[in-house]
């Protein structure tokens, strides 16, 4: 694509798996509107606060264009068609009432079942952690919590726990900027064998008396009567387990080390548990685990005189906005107290997050009670080790001694 917008190089540098926020700054050093070309040639990228404010509601602003990217799976494949039952990759008209129906059982309107579920599990993963004291909040915590939730919420038998971890893992580089042949069949392998399962089990259980998120779904469906609209709830769950597992555990950690990197704001919570919202929204705005996705309009679209043609990916770059100076002060300082706490992490408009409001309850339940039940929490050692660069910004290990009350 050939266009006059300048390229922003920093995202292909390796600086940027370590600490993406010297590309941030370096995007909003840039007069006008914040749109650049991906370095490899891909499509724009969006970094402006603003624009991406104003454009995340778009109704021209659809699903991406996967015959466009490079990178991911590509447009063909298990992996492909299991993203396209999911509401995200879906467009009008059968975009909406999925998405609705899929925000459904992970809506406030069922909060009590949910944070009930989510504490019990936290609390069952501390009491392993306060055995020995020493623990990594990655994999033994936050992952621990996620998958075990997700379990139970599709009413999944325990022992699956091994193959839905691997299934989840391995679609993980499909988000990196680089991924491997050997990774992209790995991929495609686990998301067939993901929604196979999913499938089977949704036939032994539709008929219980045991309802969970499957019946749920399935009556949201059921009650659309717009073409294209999943008639399994299976579907759109398949192309949902991947964010439900690793995208909700990411978050989760993320939240842990940053107030653990800084044990001022830490101790402010501890000493005051009403702060832990504003925590979570602090590290959603100053380390989110999903720092993009991409989206493309579905006919040109004018922006402030820019114009952007259809059909074109747009990297919609939240966390570069969660650090645009004309919006936070100090954008690189990590405040709990901060008064604008408008972070753009789960994008916005019809294609906002659905599981944003998971991610909140089994984050600040998962601190919470890594605070209710500890003297302390000391970081053994810390590596700053995020994995590769990519949509997702992952902390790979919190190495840490926990003392108990």
């Amino acid at each position: 694509m050939s266009t006059d917008f300048p390229v922003l190089s920093e995202i292909s540098e390796p600086q940027f798996a370590i600490d993406p926020s010297s590309a941030y700054r370096s995007a909003h050093n840039y007069e006008g509107p914040g749109i650049f070309e991906m370095p490899n040639g891909e499509g724009l990228v969006i970094t402006s606060y603003k624009t991406l404010n104003d454009l995340r509601t778009h109704p021209k602003l659809e699903a991406q264009n996967r015959s466009g990217r490079k990178g991911g799976s590509g447009p063909e494949g298990p992996l492909a068609a299991l993203s396209s039952r999911g509401p995200f990759f879906m467009n009008e008209p059968a975009h909406t009432p999925t998405a609705l129906a899929v925000y459904h059982p992970m809506s406030p309107s069922r909060n009590d079942a949910l944070i009930g579920a989510i504490r019990s599990i936290a609390n069952n993963a501390m009491d392993k952690i306060l055995t020995s004291g020493e623990a990594d909040l990655v994999n033994g915590y936050a992952v621990e919590i996620a998958t075990r939730f997700w379990l139970q919420f599709l009413g999944v038998p325990t022992e699956m726990r091994e193959s839905f971890s691997r299934w989840s893992s391995s679609i993980v580089p499909m988000l990196a900027f680089e991924r491997t042949d050997e990774q992209v069949t790995q991929a495609n392998k686990s998301a067939d064998e993901m929604w196979r399962y999913l499938r089977e089990h949704y036939e032994n259980i539709k008929d219980s008396e045991n309802k969970n998120a499957f019946h749920l779904l399935g009556a949201a469906l059921h009650a659309s009567d717009v073409e294209k609209v999943p008639d399994n709830p299976a579907d759109p769950i398949a192309a949902m387990t991947f964010d439900g597992i690793d995208s909700v555990a990411t978050a989760t950690a993320n939240v842990l080390y940053t107030c653990l990197r800084h044990p001022d704001q830490l101790a402010l919570v501890r000493e005051n548990m009403s702060l832990l919202p504003s925590a979570w929204r602090e590290s959603m705005r100053y380390e989110p685990s999903l720092i993009g996705l991409h989206r493309a309009p579905s006919e040109a679209i004018e922006y402030e005189g820019v114009k952007i043609p259809s059909d074109v990916n747009i990297l919609m770059l939240w966390a570069a906005a969660n650090r645009d100076p004309r919006i936070f002060d100090e954008p690189d300082r990590f405040d709990i107290h901060r008064e604008n706490q408008r972070f753009l992490t789960f994008g916005g408009g019809s294609r906002i997050c659905k599981g944003r409001y998971l991610v909140k309850l089994q984050a600040e339940i998962a601190l919470g009670v890594l605070l209710e039940r500890s003297r302390s929490v000391e970081l053994t050692a810390d590596r700053s080790d995020w994995g590769p660069a990519g949509l997702i910004r992952s902390v790979q290990s919190i190495p840490v001694y926990v003392t108990a009350k």
